[in-house]
């Protein structure tokens, strides 16, 4: 999680990315560590934002499906 605070500081786009994606996949063991705890709150927001747009892409794609089945 230590990334994700550095791509930030740094303006480091494509880092930022693989530790947002990293974040959300292993959301679990992440937030369970001292770096996640010593974020600030805007990185940890950008992690929900990052889950949220994956949540609701598997939800349109779902739809999809299941129109195409019908």
């Amino acid at each position: 999680m230590a990334l994700l605070g550095l791509a930030d500081e740094g303006a480091l786009e494509h880092l930022r990315a693989a530790a947002l994606d990293f974040a959300v996949r292993n959301f679990e063991a992440a937030s369970a560590t001292a770096a996640w705890a010593a974020l600030p709150r805007a990185a940890v927001d950008a992690v929900a934002r990052e889950a949220t747009g994956l949540l609701r892409h598997s939800l349109a794609l779902l739809a999809d499906l299941r129109s195409q089945t019908r």
